[in-house]
């Protein structure tokens, strides 16, 4: 945003300074009606902006798309995933252990989660992990979404 602003704050200073009525040098046009140029740098540097965020944008949404594999060096984790009320259960079905709100695995170890929800939906979000992911009771079957480490 600064980018924008500060140059825009400058010009209004120098026109201000420039066209004030004691300098002599500047002059007044008062027929000119358009300019090539400055229709091109008036418009450009907005259409810059935008193109610029908008490829930020879409690129930072795509590489924490919830469904994207990670490569990871040691053995897949598969986790059941459940959100009950006030509380999450992760389920380690290979391991035989459960736990309640807090999840444990191994570094560098690539996850997937089977997401699903004992009543409400809820948002299953773990910033370290990408993006969030919506649980939900689905007739007695997992979402399954693989995740992000």
């Amino acid at each position: 945003m600064l980018a924008i602003v500060l140059p825009t704050i400058v010009a209004i200073f120098a026109f201000a300074y420039w066209f004030r009525a004691s300098n002599g040098r500047a002059f007044y046009w008062p027929n000119w009606e358009y300019s090539g140029r400055i229709e091109l740098v008036v418009w450009s540097i907005p259409a810059l902006t935008v193109i610029l965020l908008g490829g930020v944008a879409w690129i930072g949404s795509h590489q924490l798309d919830p469904a994207a594999p990670v490569q990871g060096t040691g053995s897949p984790i598969r986790i059941q995933v459940v959100s009950l009320d006030w509380k999450w259960l992760f389920i380690y079905p290979e391991q035989g252990i459960a736990t309640v709100n807090a999840l444990t695995v191994p570094v560098g170890a690539p996850l997937h989660f089977e997401l699903t929800s004992g009543s409400v939906m809820t948002t299953f979000f773990i910033p370290q992990l990408g993006s969030m992911i919506y649980t939900h009771e689905r007739d007695g079957h997992a979402a399954e979404a693989p995740r992000r480490q």
